[in-house]
């Protein structure tokens, strides 16, 4: 029996960020995935994009499909929810494999998202990815869309919630893989993590900066399988 495998998009992106890796996975596990909050066609659940909000709708989730435990793919602000949700809810998640994820958040790392997340700017600079946010995210557009996510950045310089104590206490498995040139998180910060938390691994991509379009799917797939499917 194929054991379930959860893909948490990131942001600014839906599910259909992962339509040429989920063909290379099917065939070990049972894939699935959601557009989060405020992404693709899925509303807000509140006045703002929170991270309450969002755990949340990882959990109601799981429970709709009778996910009791299972592996977890997240790129990017999907990981970050990850860790998040199983804090909230252990026991559930037996595998965690994070790509592209900012660790550490304060108001400075805020302020430099701020500036490059910039409707105007974007528009200007980037006419055909602004296009693209507005086809793909049909429930707030694209303008309300950055809003709301710069709303959750916010919350995350506050908190700051993956702390040393937080990654101290995971005990599952976790593979925490980044690109070189990612301008969004540091190399640095990654092994800092894998040092805390207690069974994590590392794995740099030589070259790649944090786009996951660039990425090499199979790649990717054939290092999930060896994660995923190894024996702890």
């Amino acid at each position: 029996m194929k054991t379930p495998l959860l893909l948490l998009h990131g942001a600014l992106n839906d599910h259909h960020q992962f339509d040429f890796l989920i063909p290379l996975l099917e065939e070990d596990f049972t894939v699935f995935t959601f557009d989060f909050l405020g992404h693709g066609d899925a509303g807000l659940a509140g006045e703002h994009l929170n991270t309450k909000s969002l755990v949340e709708q990882i959990a109601q989730f799981t429970q709709m499909h009778h996910l009791n435990q299972f592996y977890v793919f997240g790129y990017s602000m999907g990981a970050y929810m990850a860790y998040l949700y199983h804090q909230a809810h252990p026991g559930h998640v037996l595998k965690l494999y994070t790509l592209g994820t900012k660790i550490r958040w304060n108001e400075e790392v805020y302020n430099t998202e701020q500036r490059n997340l910039n409707s105007e700017l974007i528009k200007v600079k980037l006419p055909a990815f602004w296009d693209k946010l507005n086809q793909i995210h049909t429930a707030l557009g694209a303008p309300k869309l950055i809003e709301e996510t710069l709303f959750l950045l916010k919350e995350l310089a506050a908190f700051n919630y993956l702390s040393e104590n937080l990654l101290a206490a995971i005990e599952i498995p976790v593979h925490i893989c980044v690109g070189e040139k990612d301008k969004t998180l540091s190399v640095d910060e990654c092994e800092w993590a894998t040092r805390i938390i207690k069974n994590a691994r590392l794995e740099v991509l030589q070259d790649m900066p944090h786009s996951f379009e660039k990425l090499n799917m199979n790649a990717l797939a054939h290092s999930m399988k060896q994660f995923f499917l190894e024996r702890s």
